[in-house]
């Protein structure tokens, strides 16, 4: 039976064909020779236009693995000819009918749409995206979010969707939601230490503190010198700081000739940090516990690398917890009118963590590997979005790096990946860099909006490559150009349906 599929039955990948065997009756002895010749002329163009399909797509670095066992599955134990052509809506019509769904203009759609993520046309797959969409199928944010979740195994899950839902909607400025939720943090502080006869002492002075402590978090995310000493570290130097750390001693005189080394270089520690090693490299013998625990810091800053966000997630939903364990108290409060007060400032408060937590949770969705078994579109990146710390604007700085897809679990391989920086800037307005890292050559690409920031970005490529050599980078190219990079895009790639094809194979 014909079927459409990503990693079941036939591979999905632009260039390459999708397989849909058709098994016709054998033909008989009296077959003419002319007709014998016609389909060996039939089987040497499919041969030779499946050896293009496969050139293309390696050229393009993507896989035909599944596409080539389909094939090869057909063949086995016939001789058989195979004719491709491109994927036509009767092709997916009559798939849809397969599955016993009406080829309703809607379900057409839909099931283009899921194509083009790479998704196998399956009753499975339309069920999980029916229960996603809730019947809005005409929501394209929505539609958006259901088949990113579909592809990373989440359609189920409601919260899942409507945290990629706020991501596709665009209202997903970190910067901003971070700002909305210290205000509404200060202004629920200030409420409840003024209503102390409505609430317990205790709980009031407890979530007090809570909101100073998510305060002081957010503020250092802000930060500029934060950001800064979470730059990586070599292998070499986490080892002399881990070193130090396990035997409770100042380091020897080639291990504190690394770490000066590292403490020159521009960027790679905050000065708080510099401060640190310098206090601990003055001295002899051992070191103050003080010490030790300010070295364990920097040794994880260095670890996490830009993970900023790390447990935040799960202490937003704690906090969350908290205040409705709050709310419910409230309720037995005598004064109507303190009580409705206070239920709305501690209620606009839940919603401010509901958007930062919708914020965080889109983020690591979006990061996770996908759960369907095609390699078509494989994931290829981790991805943050932070405040971004040098403008006074509530703007952002979006960040993707590479994963290894050859490892087990796909992580990010220092030695040879690729970052992208998205950045909103007061003054260049919006700047997306494409760098390209392979061991300690490096590669950069400029995107600008406005051909005067492309201008600006040129003339200074000189002192970007002074800084990296400081780094012991080598820039090896430099190149700026007028486009706009869609981050959405990248997280949530699609193919390109006019590349697909049909191929039937009859024997």
């Amino acid at each position: 039976m014909d079927s459409v599929g990503a990693g079941s039955g036939g591979g999905i990948h632009p260039g390459a064909p999708i397989i849909w065997p058709t098994i016709k009756p054998t033909t008989t002895e009296t077959t003419e020779t002319t007709e014998s010749s016609k389909q060996q002329t039939q089987s040497k163009q499919s041969q030779q236009s499946a050896s293009s399909s496969a050139a293309s797509s390696a050229a393009s670095k993507t896989s035909t693995s599944s596409a080539s066992q389909a094939l090869s599955n057909v063949a086995a134990g016939a001789s058989s000819a195979t004719i491709a052509r491109n994927l036509s809506t009767q092709d997916i019509s009559a798939q849809l009918m397969s599955i016993n769904l009406a080829d309703t203009p809607e379900n057409l759609d839909l099931a283009s749409k899921m194509l083009e993520h790479g998704l196998e046309l399956s009753s499975d797959n339309f069920n999980q995206l029916f229960g996603a969409l809730k019947n809005q199928g005409s929501n394209q944010t929505l539609q958006s979010a259901a088949f990113a979740a579909l592809v990373k195994g989440m359609a189920t899950n409601p919260s899942a969707v409507k945290a990629l839902e706020s991501f596709f909607s665009g209202n997903n400025n970190m910067s901003s939601q971070l700002q909305q939720l210290q205000e509404s943090m200060a202004s629920t502080s200030q409420m409840l230490n003024g209503s102390q006869a409505s609430l317990n002492s205790g709980i009031v002075s407890s979530l007090t503190a809570l909101l100073t402590e998510f305060d002081q978090s957010i503020k250092k995310m802000q930060d500029k010198t934060s950001l800064v000493g979470n730059a990586v570290l070599s292998k070499e130097e986490l080892a002399v700081i881990q070193k130090t750390i396990s035997t409770g001693r100042v380091p020897n005189e080639q291990e504190q000739a690394i770490l000066k080394n590292m403490m020159a270089r521009n960027g790679a520690l905050s000065n708080e940090d510099k401060s640190m090693l310098q206090g601990i490299l003055s001295k002899e013998g051992g070191l103050s516990q003080d010490e030790l625990m300010a070295l364990q810091s920097l040794n994880e800053k260095a670890s996490n690398g830009l993970n900023l966000s790390k447990g935040m997630l799960q202490d937003l939903n704690a906090l969350k917890s908290f205040i409705r364990g709050i709310m419910h108290q409230i309720q037995n409060t005598q004064d109507p009118v303190e009580k409705e007060r206070l239920l709305g400032v501690l209620k606009n408060l839940e919603s401010k963590i509901d958007q930062v937590m919708n914020n965080l949770s889109g983020q690591a969705i979006l990061s996770a590997m996908s759960k369907r078994s095609d390699n078509s579109l494989p994931d290829k990146y981790f991805y943050w979005m932070i405040p971004n710390p040098f403008t006074d604007e509530a703007k952002n700085i979006e960040i993707l790096i590479k994963r290894d897809i050859n490892k087990k679990g796909a992580p990010v391989n220092p030695e040879r990946t690729q970052l992208i920086l998205k950045i909103e800037t007061e003054e260049l307005g919006e700047i997306a860099v494409i760098v390209e890292i392979t061991g300690k050559d490096i590669w950069y690409l400029f995107n600008t909006d406005s051909d005067d920031s492309r201008k600006y970005i040129a003339a200074n490529s000189a002192m970007l490559r002074e800084q990296m050599s400081v780094l012991d980078y080598k820039v090896q190219g430099f190149n700026t150009q007028i486009k706009k990079i869609e981050i959405n895009k990248i997280l949530s790639p699609t193919v390109d349906l006019d590349r697909m094809k049909r191929v039937s194979a009859e024997a």
